[in-house]
C-alpha cells in the first residue's frame, strides 16, 4: 500500500470521526474521538506500517 496514500486515508477518517464524536464528554475521548474510534484509527495504522502520520 502506498504510504502517502494510507497516511491521507488515516487523516480522512480521523477528522469523521472527530466530527461524529464531538458531542461526547471530553472524559470519554482520546484525541478528540471516541475511545473505539480512535483505536481504530490506531489499528489501522499499525496494520498498514505506519507508525506517525
Amino acid at each position: 500500500m502506498d504510504e502517502i496514500w494510507g497516511k491521507s486515508l488515516l487523516r480522512e477518517a480521523r477528522d469523521e470521526f472527530r466530527a461524529m464524536d464531538e458531542g461526547l464528554p471530553e472524559d470519554e475521548k482520546q484525541s478528540r474521538m471516541s475511545l473505539a474510534h480512535y483505536n481504530a484509527v490506531r489499528e489501522a495504522a499499525s496494520d498498514m506500517g505506519i507508525g506517525s502520520w
